[in-house]
Order: structure tokens, then C-alpha cells, then sequence
């Protein structure tokens, strides 16, 4: 039980590091010449960094996955439907502000972002969290 819980941390704090180091990158618009002299290791950087972050989701998914199946048929229900009224309100915001703002640009592939914040809110304490017997 410790060992997740430190490995948890380990993810979480090369996730913070590496994301304030791509950062600076980015705002500081390394494409000088100065960059020019490092452009293997900012390349190795960058596709490393990627692998990470898709480690680190499919870490998160799988570990979500795992702590549902803990749960009781009720608690179930009650976050799905949370899931499901909070991903109809994001969505319905999202298409009120496209409409208004970008009526030309609707999109389906627009969803992607209120699924991410429904299951981001919903679910998030099953990430880090054990739930407690």
C-alpha cells in the first residue's frame, strides 16, 4: 500500500518538473540560435517528454479503473450520473459559446474538452485517493 502511494508521488513530482521545464522552454521561444546547438537533446526531450505523459495518463486510467471496480453499485451510479450532468452541461456551454462567438466552426471533435473536465472533476479523488472501508 505505501509502495503506490510513493510511486504516486514520484509520477506526480517528474510530471510538475518536467511540465516547469517545458514551460520554460516555450516562454522563453528557445528558437535561436542558441537552441541550434541543442536541438538533439531539446528533440530527445520532447519526444521523451511525450512518452511520459502518455505513461502518465494510462497510470492515472488504469488506477481510476481499478479503485471503480472498489466501489458500491450506489456510489457508482451516483458519480456516472454526476459524469453524465456535467458532461451535458460543459457540452452545452461549449456549443453556447461557439455559437456565439463561432458559428461557422462547430465541430464534433469539440467534446473531447468537456469529457475531459467531466471525468477530471467526477473522478479525480480515485486517483489519489484509497477509499476508506
Amino acid at each position: 500500500m505505501n509502495r503506490f502511494f510513493t510511486l504516486n508521488k514520484m509520477f506526480f513530482l517528474v510530471f510538475v518538473v518536467s511540465s516547469i521545464i517545458t514551460f520554460f522552454i516555450v516562454y522563453k521561444d528557445m528558437d535561436s540560435s542558441f537552441l541550434h546547438k541543442f536541438v538533439l537533446g531539446y528533440f530527445v526531450f520532447r519526444i521523451s517528454y511525450f512518452v511520459f505523459l502518455m505513461s502518465y495518463a494510462m497510470y492515472f486510467i488504469c488506477k481510476i479503473i481499478i479503485n471503480l471496480t472498489k466501489l458500491k453499485l450506489v456510489e457508482l451510479r451516483k458519480r456516472l450520473l454526476t459524469f453524465f450532468y456535467r458532461f451535458t452541461f460543459f457540452s452545452g456551454t461549449l456549443f453556447l459559446f461557439n455559437f456565439l462567438f463561432r458559428p461557422t466552426e462547430m465541430d464534433v471533435w469539440d467534446l473531447s474538452i468537456p469529457i475531459g473536465l467531466s471525468i477530471g472533476i467526477t473522478f479525480y479523488d480515485l486517483m489519489f485517493f484509497r477509499k476508506k472501508e
